[in-house]
């Protein structure tokens, strides 16, 4: 019976957030590939409720969690060092379930929690799935106008973490780019991968258009909504005729919205949401990553309209689904409406565009998960891989 255990500073419960998504996501493909997957949570995040434990238990064959008690200190004046945020509690937990199971691979969540592998006996094959480049991050964010709020480190600190894996996922190729330079250990691009339900078009029965937006309540999602709502708004075709449903814990830093703006707060399931919707928009500005939340769209058969930044990873500058930044997405998406109101040239597009990326995705982590089979097996045999 081959073992994996997923090691985690971010609960799996509730899926409300894109890394929360891509922990459970790449969980799920590991049981189908024949795994049993143990999950160890730093809680970083707070300790998860009683309903979340509950759920969690439900998710992995074995939780467990380490409540976070490490006092952080910032290493450098303008930046975190690689192992500030990560609790050596961590590292006690490891060791105890490693010596009770004898782990095939160890994925851990974000670079900078990559100490954990130093825990686990050789022959576990370190995997590093690193959701974004952390390295610069706070620069990136500052060029586009937000500012950090979470982790961000040094180039030079983020390949140090990086090295301890024996092989480093990136979530997107751009970020393989990046990583190459930091790091001479493996590394492949494994993107976020949804099953593919292509919802059916909603019944417009005459009213408006709906466009949905799902996300998290970062400061990089607070920018971007707020500025598609000042050019949504300054557009009468969108003003009058489409309406902006938002969901998730953006609906928190909404404020005084338009009445054009429909907050839904926290929806426990996403694919009702979707359904009762027309499109998806992501006016994403700055940031780094994969966003996950516009994979989630594409993996409904929904229509897409975005910017370029928000579909990094997924696709290049598209017109009129993708665009250079938020002015020009909200103007091609109203002529784009103006013109097929039932979006169908818009749908085709987002669902091919959706299969080749999923079927893509999956061949590289099956490669991922090949090269771990042979690394354990040269390791177990004494032969040299």
């Amino acid at each position: 019976m081959a073992l994996a255990l997923v090691v985690s500073p971010i609960r799996s419960w509730p899926l409300d957030q894109g890394n929360r998504v891509r922990i459970m996501t790449i969980g799920n493909m590991l049981r189908e590939r024949g795994y049993t997957v143990h999950f160890l949570l730093s809680e970083l995040e707070g300790g998860p409720s009683e309903d979340e434990s509950e759920i969690m238990s439900r998710q992995w064959s074995v939780v467990r969690t380490v409540p976070y008690t490490h006092g952080r200190v910032q290493a450098y004046a303008e930046s975190w060092g690689g192992d500030d945020w990560y609790d050596p509690a961590v590292s006690t937990a490891a060791r105890e379930m490693a010596a009770r199971w004898n782990y095939d691979l160890c994925v851990v969540n974000y670079a900078w929690y990559s100490s954990v592998l130093d825990a686990l006996p050789r022959d576990t094959v370190g995997i590093i799935d690193t959701h974004d480049a952390f390295g610069d991050r706070h620069k990136r964010l500052y060029d586009a106008g937000t500012s950090p709020e979470w982790y961000f480190t040094r180039p030079e600190d983020e390949g140090r973490c990086l090295d301890r894996a024996d092989i480093v996922i990136a979530i997107q190729e751009e970020e393989e780019t990046w990583f190459k330079g930091l790091t001479d250990k493996t590394i492949k691009t494994v993107g976020h991968v949804a099953p593919a339900v292509f919802l059916p078009p909603r019944a417009q029965h005459g009213g408006k258009l709906r466009g949905a937006y799902l996300a998290s309540g970062n400061p990089s999602n607070q920018l971007s909504i707020h500025t598609l709502i000042q050019h949504w708004a300054a557009d009468p075709f969108l003003a009058q005729n489409v309406e902006l449903h938002v969901a998730g814990p953006i609906c928190k830093h909404l404020g005084q919205a338009p009445d054009f703006v429909i907050s839904h707060g926290y929806v426990p399931d996403i694919e009702a949401f979707y359904a009762q919707t027309d499109f998806v928009v992501n006016p994403n500005i700055g940031g780094s990553g994969l966003k996950i939340k516009s994979v989630e769209a594409l993996s409904y058969g929904r229509p897409l309209f975005a910017t370029e930044e928000g579909m990094l990873g997924i696709s290049k500058i598209d017109p009129p689904y993708v665009s250079h930044d938020v002015a020009q997405m909200a103007r091609q998406m109203a002529q784009e409406i103006a013109s097929d109101p039932h979006l169908d040239a818009a749908r085709t597009w987002a669902q091919t565009l959706c299969i080749a990326y999923r079927k893509k995705q999956i061949g590289n982590f099956d490669a991922v998960i090949a090269l771990s089979r042979e690394l354990r097996h040269s390791r177990r045999t004494g032969d040299v891989l």
